[in-house]
């Protein structure tokens, strides 16, 4: 490891407070399930204001009280409720430190056999320079840049393979559009059915956000409770939306 210039990072700080130097001592500890539903809890009688506790289920539960001297409700609000249900707006706090909030990560059902493949072969037909699809590794299938679910569920074979609309209706999701699917996209914007095209584009990016969502919990990304918020938060984003498209149920 390199240690030079880490004299640079010895800011100064103020002393550990006391209580937290007596939880360090004490180490993990046991203690009834602390959840984050109940973390007002935490501050009433002899509740955990700091240290550290191992669940029944193994989750380690980590507190520390951190005095905050005129901070009001409102302030609060606008850091942990405006700030935090998107990478945007979190970067908008420091854009350098929070690089992971720059790294946005590219979602489809069969974009790496169709949609990726498409963009670079129009590009090149119509010799249109496209430097920004390789900033990332959209096009590397062994990377999380990209993510086609087509291909991941499948885990990589042919044979498994499952249609996007046969899958969401398995999964008791909606699928697609009654009375049109792609091979009708093409005669559809011939005759100047824009709508329809972009309609039947729009259900497929709802339901693939939500099939990615399933993968997510079971991945162990998210749990029950995440799902749930995921989903309702995209109700209230398509009812805040949703102008004429009567198939973009939620």
């Amino acid at each position: 490891m390199n240690h030079e210039n880490l004299d640079r990072y010895q800011l100064p700080m103020k002393p550990i407070p006391e209580r937290v130097e007596r939880a360090i001592s004490v180490g993990v500890r046991s203690a009834p399930d602390v959840a984050f539903a109940g973390a007002g809890r935490l501050l009433q009688g002899d509740g955990l204001q700091d240290g550290v506790v191992r669940n029944r289920d193994g989750i380690l539960v980590v507190a520390c009280l951190t005095e905050m001297p005129n901070v009001t409700p409102a302030m609060w609000d606008w850091w942990f409720g405006w700030h935090l249900p998107s990478s945007e707006r979190y970067r908008l706090w420091h854009p350098k430190a929070h690089v992971k909030a720059t790294v946005p990560r590219l979602v489809t059902f069969n974009g790496s056999g169709f949609d990726l493949p498409v963009l670079r072969y129009r590009a090149m037909m119509h010799s249109i320079p496209a430097p920004g699809l390789r900033k990332r590794a959209y096009f590397n299938r062994y990377s999380e840049d990209a993510i086609d679910l087509c291909d991941v569920l499948a885990s990589y074979g042919s044979s498994a393979k499952v249609k996007l609309d046969a899958l969401a209706k398995a999964f008791g999701l909606p699928g697609k559009p009654e009375g049109m699917d792609g091979s009708e996209v093409e005669a559809y914007v011939r005759d100047g059915r824009i709508r329809e095209v972009a309609d039947y584009c729009e259900t497929d990016v709802v339901t693939t956000y939500r099939i990615w969502l399933r993968h997510e919990l079971f991945k162990g990304a998210i749990d029950a409770a995440g799902l749930a918020s995921s989903e309702q938060q995209l109700r209230e984003f398509v009812q805040r939306r949703r102008t004429d498209n009567p198939q973009l149920i939620v």
